[in-house]
This record gives C-alpha cells, sequence and structure tokens, in this order.
C-alpha cells in the first residue's frame, strides 16, 4: 500500500476519516457514510506495519513508545498534504485508522484490531 496515495484520494475526495485495517481495503467515510476507497486492495500486516513505520520515520522514539506502551499521539505532514494527527491503541494486530479533518488539519489515528 502506498501510504501517501491512500491520502491523498481521500483528500480528494472530501473525505472525513479514512480507516485501515488488515484483511480490509482503505475505508473512508463521506457525507457520514463508509465505504471502500475504490481500486485499492485488502491490506495486510505488513502494509499497516510499514505505514506505521512511515508515519514515525522522522521520530524513531514515537515508534518505540507505540512498541513499549502501545498507544500514540502523535501528527504526520507528507509533502504536498495536510498535516495528520495520529493516535491509537495497539493490540493484537496492528491497524491503522485515518480520521477526521478539523480547521485544516486532517487527524490520522492509528487503532490495533
Amino acid at each position: 500500500m502506498d501510504l501517501e496515495l491512500v491520502l491523498r484520494r481521500a483528500v480528494e475526495l472530501g473525505a472525513s476519516d479514512i480507516h485501515l485495517k488488515v484483511e480490509r481495503p482503505p475505508i473512508v467515510r463521506r457525507d457520514g457514510s463508509l465505504g471502500e476507497l475504490e481500486g485499492e486492495p485488502q491490506l495486510t500486516e505488513r502494509d499497516l506495519e510499514l505505514a506505521l513505520e512511515q508515519v514515525c520515520s522522522e521520530t524513531p522514539k514515537r515508534l518505540q513508545t507505540f512498541l513499549e506502551t502501545g498507544e500514540l499521539d502523535s501528527a504526520y505532514a507528507p509533502e504536498g498534504l495536510p498535516r495528520f494527527r495520529v493516535n491509537g491503541p495497539l493490540a493484537n494486530l496492528p491497524a491503522f485508522a485515518a480520521a477526521q479533518a478539523s480547521a485544516g488539519v486532517q487527524p490520522l489515528a492509528l487503532a490495533g484490531l
């Protein structure tokens, strides 16, 4: 999965939320309704691990803290896209949920499922 492409497509579609989960394609919320992001394959656990590493790449301590505590509250600002807020718990499998736009900042949430 190309995380930045998924985020870009969601922003272009006006999605307020993006949910990434193992064995599901990315899910977007538009106008209050959830639906699969067309043309995207089901995500693997490795896809989500790579996305987590990408989000935490500028501050490796964030990834270490997430792995130690199971919690992450951070931000991700890929070039050419809005800033995303990242947060969420870790459970048995990593999963990713990118979330709602507010005041020009796109929140991005990590959630373990």
